[in-house]
C-alpha cells in the first residue's frame, strides 16, 4: 500500500452504500475489513478487503468469490490475515502487553509499594536518642 494506516476504526457511514463494514482478527487487533457485494460479468460476487497495520507498510488482503460463497471468503480473509508476521506501527490495545508484560507490571507496581510503605515508615520514626545532656 506504501503507506501506514490509523488505528482509527472507519465508520460504516465514511463508506459507500455498497460496502459493509465489518472487522477480522489480526494478532491482538481488531482490523477494519470491508464487505462488497457487486457484479464481475455475469457472476454476482463478493469482494472482501482488510488493511493490516504492519509497522513499514501497511498490507491489503482482498478476497473475491462468488456470492453463494461468501461465508467460506470470509473464513479464507481471516485466515490469510490472521496468518501474517510483523510488528504493527499501532499501539496495544488495552490490556495486551508482551509475552511478560503483566508479570512485569505487577513485579514493578510491588517494588513501589515496598519504597513507598519503607519511605513512610522511617519518616515516622520517633527520635529514640533523646535529649544531649552537656558535657560530663
Amino acid at each position: 500500500m506504501h503507506a501506514e494506516i490509523s488505528p482509527q476504526h472507519l465508520q460504516q457511514a465514511d463508506l459507500p452504500l455498497s460496502q459493509q463494514l465489518t472487522t477480522v482478527k489480526w494478532k491482538e487487533y481488531d482490523v477494519d475489513a470491508t464487505r462488497t457485494d457487486t457484479m464481475l460479468g455475469p457472476v454476482a460476487a463478493v469482494i472482501y478487503t482488510a488493511r493490516v497495520p504492519l509497522r513499514r507498510e501497511a498490507v491489503r488482503v482482498l478476497i473475491t468469490a462468488r456470492k453463494d460463497r461468501a461465508d467460506e471468503a470470509h473464513q479464507i480473509l481471516t485466515q490469510v490475515v490472521g496468518s501474517l508476521e510483523g510488528e504493527s506501527n499501532w499501539p496495544k490495545p488495552a490490556g495486551h502487553s508482551g509475552p511478560h508484560g503483566k508479570s512485569v507490571q505487577w513485579i514493578i507496581a510491588i517494588a513501589v509499594v515496598v519504597v513507598l510503605l519503607r519511605v513512610i515508615t522511617t519518616r515516622r520514626k520517633p527520635n529514640r536518642a533523646g535529649p544531649r545532656s552537656g558535657a560530663a
